[in-house]
């Protein structure tokens, strides 16, 4: 319906496109994404924003500031309507700062595909003065490298006011993280979400074929997970449950290395879009090209993983689910928190996993 109140057409523009999303902080063609669509069609604009403020059309700005888990109006501390809010942009810190956002948003709108389909992702750098370029996290990048998005080595970046098209297939089935590839860009909210359906059916697989229960303890769920890379049990955060209950193993972990059971860890090197043995370029069967932790560099690097993934698994819910999220610290020297970014922890702040504010690490 809102593709024919604004009159698009099969005719409009990259131009028309680009802007539409911008205005709309959605990214694809309604007719392209689906379940048997050959093609995914999507519009990113990346520029320079402001968090913590509301840009309401034909009225001043208002600096914003979090409240008790909502962001109000700073002067006169007013809540606003909850339907608006998703509008903010909300990051870290009491005044406004100086993020990327992409689409409008920050971060970015999740992209929602199906396995295989050939994804055509047009990109458009609106920022002043930084040249840009997007990475396709865990997007096997098979004999196209140029897709990759490598500013210098698969691609040359897109100065201010360029435009690129990315494509690409959308392959593996998952959830993997679009990112810049240039400076901090992604610590300043240069990031979203792909999205790869069938996800759900799998999993489910899983835990009938490990005979978990109900009776299973904590740590035999910690543990469970921690071995899959899930998150979250199979007969919660469906759409008609209450609840939501998930667990998270936070530890540190060597990227770019393959740890088969019972076998020597075997150091990786990325090629021609895959991760392939160091010393032979043997590649590996695509069905355990999951389990490798590819981070950037050409040698193996600590990172932080979460159910041994980095990043973490995605925590599928719905709205107004009661979640119950399990965190342990498997690190040997790190204290930590988490913070469900963009939650509205309403007489819950203790929830909001701020450090020495509203915890303990």
């Amino acid at each position: 319906m809102l593709f024919i109140l604004d009159g698009f057409s099969a005719q409009s523009t990259d131009t028309d496109w680009f802007n539409y999303f911008l205005k709309t902080g959605t990214s694809c063609k309604i007719n392209t994404c689906r379940q048997n669509d050959t093609v995914c069609e999507c519009f990113l604009s990346i520029k320079i924003d402001l968090s913590m403020l509301y840009k309401g059309a034909g009225s001043p700005a208002i600096l914003l500031k979090p409240q008790i888990g909502a962001a109000v109006n700073f002067n006169t501390g007013a809540e606003f309507d909850e339907n608006i809010e998703d509008s903010f942009i909300l990051a870290d810190g009491f005044n406004s700062q100086q993020v990327i956002s992409i689409n409008g948003r920050f971060s970015g709108p999740v992209i929602t595909a199906y396995e295989n389909q050939n994804m055509i992702v047009h990109v458009r750098n609106l920022m002043h003065t930084d040249s840009m370029t997007i990475h396709w996290h865990g997007i096997h990048q098979r004999s196209i490298p140029e897709a990759d998005g490598v500013a210098f080595l698969t691609q040359y970046p897109l100065l201010p006011g360029q435009s690129q098209t990315y494509k690409f297939k959308a392959f593996p089935f998952g959830n993997h993280l679009y990112h810049a590839h240039i400076g901090d860009q992604r610590t300043m909210g240069h990031i979203g979400l792909i999205q790869r359906d069938n996800v759900l059916y799998l999993l489910s697989m899983l835990f009938i074929l490990d005979g978990f229960s109900a009776q299973s303890t904590d740590t035999e769920w910690f543990n469970y997970f921690l071995k899959t890379g899930t998150s979250c049990k199979i007969n919660t955060c469906r759409q008609n449950d209450q609840v939501c209950e998930c667990y998270l193993s936070i530890e540190i972990n060597l990227s770019m290395f393959y740890k088969g059971a019972g076998s020597p860890a075997i150091l990786l090197k990325p090629q021609n879009g895959a991760a392939v043995n160091f010393n032979t370029c043997a590649e590996f069967d695509e069905k355990i090209e999951d389990s490798f932790i590819l981070a950037d560099g050409f040698n193996s690097q600590q990172v932080i993983s979460i159910n041994g993934r980095c990043p973490g698994p995605v925590i599928t819910a719905y709205e107004n689910q009661n979640m119950i999220v399990h965190v342990r610290n498997l690190m040997h020297t790190d204290s930590m928190t988490i913070h469900w970014h963009g939650i509205h922890q309403r007489s819950t702040p203790e929830a909001d996993g701020v450090a020495f504010l509203t915890q303990y690490p």
